[in-house]
């Protein structure tokens, strides 16, 4: 019986786990698409970014008369509803197409830098936690204890510095030394300037040279979505944190009655789930886990059932816990 829980807790911890991999051997063409995938995405987000601009660059240029890197910045700063109020229109054929080309980049170009800088943070992930894993490895019967005994307000901390947030104090840092340097700006003015050219605000613009309108145009065309994901990213780590943290809390101030201790065992008694030789009269993990899912209203009572449902048709020889084999038989393990 010892030994079933054990097994039971370590089945847990592998479900729960965000590194666990399926046993299943993937086949030729999900490795495929696990490798081309995220890079096609890119790729095309490039190619549709880059013909957006360069179009309405070329048109600049041609009918307004524009230097290149004027037109340039004009479509990116347009393109983003940035809006820096230095170079201006001045007939009703610009400004129609111009209308056409700010909500073309509305809904478009911000969809497509969205997805590059997306991919361009996972990979950043993805090799920070694989060196974390590398000088820290962990044994698999200390996962439960490692994520039990989190503390909220560290966590809420490690989540906020993140590479998103690092990377949006890099790119304003880059945009204040352009003004400082480049423009001669005094510091707080170039932290003005970038800060509100990414926020898509404009309310400071550049000078009128090559170089300020290349740079600005850059500097806007990438800095809008790293701000974006960065608030994005504050916004959902403040709100995941109070949630846990009420979660906490409920669970911490809620009592039940001896009866309703007594009703958390029909579900799993009457379906046969529970394991030869446990204790009738008591609540193993599983059905905890259940009961205080339902309480917080993660879960419904109906799903509960059906996966118990699902769980019964496996156990073919109802003994509470299913083999490989019965997992292999039923489907569920291929």
């Amino acid at each position: 019986m010892k030994g079933g829980h054990l097994r039971k807790r370590k089945i847990m911890a592998k479900l729960v786990s965000k590194s666990s991999k399926s046993d299943r051997p993937k086949s030729a063409s999900e490795m495929k698409r696990e490798k081309t995938g995220p890079y096609s995405e890119v790729f095309l987000a490039v190619i549709v970014v880059g013909t957006y601009l360069m179009t309405s660059t070329s048109f600049y240029v041609c009918w307004n008369g524009w230097t290149w890197p004027a037109a340039f910045y004009y479509a990116v700063q347009a393109g983003l509803s940035i809006g820096f109020g230095v170079l201006a229109e001045t007939d009703d054929i610009s400004r129609a197409y111009t209308t056409g080309h700010a909500l073309v980049g509305a809904i478009m170009v911000t969809t497509m830098l969205s997805i590059f800088f997306e991919h361009g943070c996972d990979r950043i992930h993805k090799i920070a936690t694989q060196c974390h894993n590398h000088r820290h490895p962990k044994q698999k019967h200390e996962f439960l204890a490692a994520h039990t005994s989190v503390n909220l307000h560290q966590k809420f901390i490690d989540d906020f510095i993140s590479i998103e947030v690092a990377v949006l104090g890099i790119w304003l840092l880059a945009g204040a030394l352009f003004g400082v340097f480049i423009e001669d700006w005094s510091f707080v003015q170039s932290t003005y300037y970038a800060l509100t050219a990414i926020s898509t605000g404009g309310l400071q613009g550049p000078s009128e040279t090559a170089t300020s309108f290349i740079f600005t145009a850059l500097f806007s065309l990438s800095g809008v979505p790293i701000f974006s994901a960065a608030t994005a990213k504050f916004a959902t780590t403040w709100l995941e944190h109070r949630a846990v943290h009420r979660m906490q809390e409920q669970l911490a101030t809620e009592h039940m009655s001896s009866s309703d201790f007594a009703d958390i065992q029909t579900l799993t008694t009457a379906q046969g789930s529970k394991g030869k030789g446990e204790v009738e009269n008591c609540v193993n993990l599983a059905e905890y886990l259940e009961m205080e899912l339902e309480r917080l209203g993660l879960v419904q009572p109906e799903h509960v059932r059906t996966i118990v449902d699902r769980f019964r048709v496996l156990d073919t020889d109802n003994s509470g816990s299913l083999s490989l084999k019965e997992a292999r038989s039923g489907g569920l393990v291929v």
